[in-house]
């Protein structure tokens, strides 16, 4: 059976994008709010209003470049846009956004730290199988890729399953176990 080569991949913060402003951290990646240690809950259109306004803080950004950054270029009302900042308000606190009649919103905090909690790749190696597992080549070859698609970032479900009493496990194991004792003891 063949050994499988050792993984190696950089773990690196796709995007991990903390932005610190007055009280107030916003996690971009985990699309979290916080005042201190309490989160603040925000439903998902105020959150991308302000993770946008937090991209560009102390500037007008006017209505129309708001409202194509979150919802692209579809129609809609002004009041269901007022009605998402005013959520943000209540939550912020009325003196954080500027309403500039007529044109838009400024973020009147600045943002006093945009950083990465991740800065450095972190290089992971797992060695390869020592284990031969007769008859599981297949199995184990999904096991890998699945492990190898986590490693990037992309979320797996694996479900192991099967009883170890199956015909299939008892005959694999025993084949398994006189392998070792017949190199064990030198016999062929």
């Amino acid at each position: 059976m063949a050994m499988l080569p050792p993984l190696s991949r950089e773990w690196e913060g796709h995007g991990a994008d903390v932005r610190l402003f007055g009280p107030f951290r916003l996690d971009v990646r985990d699309e979290r709010l916080f005042r201190g240690h309490e989160e603040l809950k925000l439903r998902r259109k105020p959150f991308a209003i302000l993770r946008y306004l937090t991209a560009n803080p102390l500037r007008l950004v006017t209505q129309e470049e708001l409202v194509e950054a979150i919802w692209g270029k579809i129609a809609m009302s002004e009041s269901l846009l007022r009605t998402h900042v005013g959520e943000l308000r209540r939550v912020l606190g009325e003196q954080v956004i500027e309403t500039v009649v007529g044109r838009g919103y400024r973020l009147l905090l600045g943002i006093e730290a945009k950083k990465a909690f991740i800065d450095e790749p972190k290089r992971i190696e797992v060695p390869g199988s020592t284990v031969s597992l007769v008859g599981r080549g297949d199995e184990m070859e999904i096991l890998r890729r699945a492990f190898e698609a986590t490693l990037d970032r992309k979320r797996q479900l694996v479900f192991v399953t099967g009883d170890p009493s199956s015909p299939g496990y008892d005959a694999g194991s025993q084949r398994a176990t006189a392998a070792r004792a017949s190199i064990k003891s030198g016999v062929s």
